[in-house]
């Protein structure tokens, strides 16, 4: 090689090493500036207009322009050819000093396509050769770290909708928050707020990093509020539902206070249009409780006969009243309205009974000390309605005779007391010894409650098997009819009475059981037959021997028709001497129809027994015209079938107690 040839080449070596150098110190600016592709980026004031967020391509450009790296698409042999384009006395030189330029940059490029095919991504984003060396161009590492159109066509799609979500979320929150409320904290809704508040963490994070994983996490967030939502709307609806079922309870409780106010007004003698609940005059307005009192003092000012003016808590009760109605819709409102509606009827009430009881009970004195039993009772009840505990009615009830409406009470006869009108009292109520069934004229006997030996001892003079002896109790008075049934009686009521023995005053006979019992029901639903326990009872009187009047049986002609006196026929009822309860012919003229069915007894003690729950044949008692001596004792027990008709029974009627 000649000296000329070994210039030349170290003067080609020389610039190779140099332009390396130039590359390598441009690589190390670049990789300074180039951005990290997970960071959006705003646009540098050198980059040109319309470049978007992370899109470094231009930087890249400038620098491998300026720089001449290799592998810049031909920039190398440019520069190459501007060397050789040199002036000067050396141009000769130059000119192969350009050609080793333009073979540098051939190699250059060779060497580019083949370190970038091997290249790999660096965490930082830059890109290195693999085999350490920068023939790939910086423009093409960053044009690589631009997000696609496509990606960035879903990131801001999913932001979009996730902006939507919260937007609507955040709509629910604020109706859930002025709506139902919940005492305390409100846990569902502090959730929501938790769950708002990661959603928003998680947007922030993915606008910096272009990360659209960041903003799945923030929509799984604003699921996880909206769940919260849906469990705080099944509570409101449960809440809502209980509420209404409350504010119902509230208007029936409402309905009631008012309907016993208006007759607590009613019955004081206040008798104003509003007391009827309906059409309520000048009613003051809701809140207005001034400007009410004022208007009720003015417009509302009638006064019953008690002399008691018309209460202005009734007005503002109506007026709650008719309020809580226009807003059941606020079950909450509309609720509290209707207790406080039913407050105010209270006390209405109260004053309106304060004024009222007192001329209602005089009434009810007055009535009851002429004779008006029935009314005395009545208004007394009134009293104790209005004014629960009041002392003076509770007294006048106990004293007040306890006649029925269809009865009145009459003078006691047969006894030691006869003519004397006689009471008895019992569950703090006064009952007349006797009283007479006004339409009717059955005359009926007080019978007091008591215990007794219901059949006979064995040792009894024509007893049967049947007349097993057992301790009965009867807990309850009751009347009792203080003859048979007339056949006068009898046509009163029915308008019939087809007896074989006619006569107004003898006993209605030829009656079946079903005959009785539906007599019994024309006069009232507390009229029936006796149970075979009560007859007997009633018959003993409290006597033990086998007739009322003891155990002779020679003295049966002054207290029973029967074979040995009775001539065949029956014989005009009282006639005889009556047992010592005043009742007459429990013993013959007619069989008398019990209640029952006809069954065994038992040995065992009873109360108030009603006999076998079914059978045959129903229970008579007493004997008749037409049987012996044996057969009219207190224990006997005769049964036929309840259709029976025959002229020897008949029957006496029974007034229950309740």
């Amino acid at each position: 090689m000649t000296i000329q040839g070994a210039r030349t080449m170290n003067r080609c070596m020389t610039g190779i090493v140099l332009m390396l150098l130039i590359a390598a110190v441009g690589l190390v600016f670049a990789g300074c500036k180039t951005p990290d592709k997970n960071l959006p980026q705003e646009a540098d004031a050198s980059d040109a207009e319309g470049t978007i967020p992370g899109d470094a391509s231009g930087g890249a450009a400038d620098t491998g322009q300026s720089m001449g790296l290799p592998g810049s698409g031909g920039q190398g042999a440019g520069s190459g050819q501007e060397t050789g384009r040199g002036q000067g006395p050396e141009g000769a030189d130059k000119s192969g000093e350009a050609s080793a330029g333009a073979s540098g940059g051939d190699a250059g490029n060779q060497q580019s396509s083949e370190t970038g095919s091997n290249a790999h991504t660096q965490p930082n984003g830059s890109q290195e050769g693999a085999t350490g060396g920068t023939g790939q161009s910086n423009s093409d590492a960053h044009e690589n770290d631009k997000p696609d159109k496509e990606s960035m066509d879903a990131f801001n799609g999913t932001l979009e909708r996730i902006n939507r979500h919260r937007a609507s979320i955040a709509q629910r929150l604020e109706a859930a928050s002025t709506g139902f409320k919940v005492d305390g904290v409100d846990p569902q809704l502090s959730k929501v707020e938790e769950n708002i508040g990661e959603a928003d963490k998680y947007v922030e994070s993915a606008k910096r990093s272009s990360n659209i994983g960041e903003l799945e996490k923030a929509e799984a967030a604003l699921n996880n509020a909206d769940k919260a939502l849906d469990e705080r709307a099944m509570q409101q609806r449960k809440a809502q539902e209980a509420q209404a079922e409350e504010m119902m309870k509230a208007r029936v409780a409402a309905e009631a206070a008012r309907d016993k106010a208006a007759d607590a007004r009613q019955a004081s003698g206040i008798t104003d249009d509003s007391a009827d609940g309906g059409e309520h005059g000048d009613v003051p307005q809701s809140g207005d409780d001034n400007t009410g009192s004022t208007q009720g003092s003015e417009n509302g000012g009638k006064q019953g006969n008690g002399g008691v003016d018309t209460d202005d808590k009734w007005k503002h009760a109506v007026t709650k009243f008719e309020e809580a109605g226009r807003n059941e819709a606020n079950p909450a409102l509309a609720m509290r309205l209707y207790k406080e509606a039913e407050a105010l009827f209270n006390d209405a009430a109260k004053e309106a009974a304060a004024g009222g009881t007192e001329q209602l009970l005089e009434e009810a004195k007055t009535a009851n000390r002429a004779g008006m039993y029935a009314r005395a009772t009545e208004l007394a009840l009134r009293v104790l309605s209005l004014d629960p505990g009041n002392k003076g009615a509770d007294l006048l009830l106990s004293q007040i005779p306890q006649v029925p409406d269809d009865c009145e009470w009459i003078a006691e006869k047969g006894t030691k007391n006869d003519g004397k009108k006689e009471t008895y009292f019992w569950n703090n109520r006064t009952y007349p010894m006797a009283i007479r069934h006004k339409a009717s004229g059955i005359e009926f006997v007080l019978i007091l409650p008591g215990e007794f030996v219901m059949g006979s001892p064995e040792e009894e003079e024509g007893r049967d098997v049947d007349e097993v002896p057992h301790t009965v109790k009867i807990t309850k008075p009751f009347y009792l009819g203080r003859t048979e049934v007339t056949q006068e009686q009898y046509k009163k009521v029915t308008g019939q009475a087809s007896s074989r023995f006619a006569g107004d005053r003898l006993p209605v006979e030829k009656i079946s059981w079903h005959d009785a019992s539906a007599f019994c029901a024309k006069l009232g639903a507390s009229y029936c037959l006796p149970t075979e326990a009560q007859w007997e009872y009633a018959c003993r009187a409290a006597g033990k021997a086998p007739w009322h009047f003891g155990d002779k049986a020679e003295s049966l002609n002054d207290y029973c028709w029967y074979d040995g006196n009775s001539e065949g026929k029956t014989h005009e009822v009282g006639t005889k001497k009556p047992n010592a309860w005043g009742l007459y012919d429990m013993h013959g003229n007619v069989w008398e129809w019990c209640e029952d069915w006809y069954g065994d007894y038992s040995a065992d003690p009873a109360e108030d027994p009603v006999g076998a729950e079914s059978g045959e044949k129903k229970i008579l008692r007493g004997g008749s015209w037409c049987n012996s001596a044996g057969n009219t004792r207190c224990a006997y027990r005769y049964r036929n079938t309840p259709f029976t008709k025959v002229d020897f029974n008949g029957f006496r009627v029974c007034l229950k107690i309740e």
